[in-house]
């Protein structure tokens, strides 16, 4: 995400068959998600992010329960990116 917002950049949502304007917003790296932060997110979320370097395809079983032990341990990371609204048109 930071690659490309490297200014201001104007953002939109969709939602219901819609486009909305969000407004301008700048993308700041945040502190890596800690492995107690890790253990509070949803078992939705996290298996979101662990099917993600996948590109959310299948992975067997055993593969999903390693990673997922991976980033509850800490040795693998989620990057965590703030997004700050600096102006709206």
């Amino acid at each position: 995400v930071l690659g490309h917002m490297r200014g201001p950049t104007e953002c939109f949502y969709y939602k219901e068959e819609k486009w909305y304007y969000a407004g301008t917003y700048r993308a700041f790296r945040m502190d890596d998600l800690t492995t107690h932060e890790w253990e509070l997110l949803s078992t939705e979320t996290t298996q979101a992010q662990i099917k993600e370097p996948f590109g959310g395809k299948s992975m067997l079983l055993q593969n999903t329960y390693e990673t997922g032990q991976l980033y509850a341990v800490g040795a693998l990371r989620l990057s965590c990116v703030g997004l700050q609204c600096i102006g709206f048109n």
